[in-house]
């Protein structure tokens, strides 16, 4: 009598364990890098933005004589069209400068400086 042969069907639950763990070991490098690439991506569009408020700073300067006190980007955005999209991040002006806080990470800028520069 001869013995028939069964093929495996499927995968045992060491392969499956083992996938798992190369799963998990995979995310757990791939998740944080992914939140900083995220968190540097809104540091440089904060960065961008309050160029641009320094710019509708300036060119309100020159219009009117003197800066925009208590301005925003929502404000701006409307009056001056600048495009600004605040998302998460908010945005003011004072007299002397434009904030950017985005929860993490707060950035300034100098309007009453010739040349725009960003602060930490």
């Amino acid at each position: 009598m001869k013995k028939i042969k069964m093929k495996k069907k499927g995968f045992t639950l060491m392969e499956t364990m083992v996938t798992f763990v190369i799963l998990g070991i995979l995310a757990s490098v791939a998740i944080p890098a992914y939140q900083n690439v995220m968190r540097d991506t809104r540091i440089k569009d904060a960065e961008t933005n309050l160029l641009l408020l320094f710019t509708a700073e300036k060119i309100y300067r020159n219009e009117i004589g003197n800066y925009y006190a208590g301005a925003n980007a929502g404000l701006l955005n409307t009056n001056l069209n600048t495009g600004i999209i605040a998302g998460s991040t908010g945005y003011s002006c004072t007299v002397l400068a434009c904030t950017a806080d985005g929860g993490s990470f707060t950035r300034e800028v100098d309007i009453t400086l010739a040349a725009p520069v960003v602060y930490e």
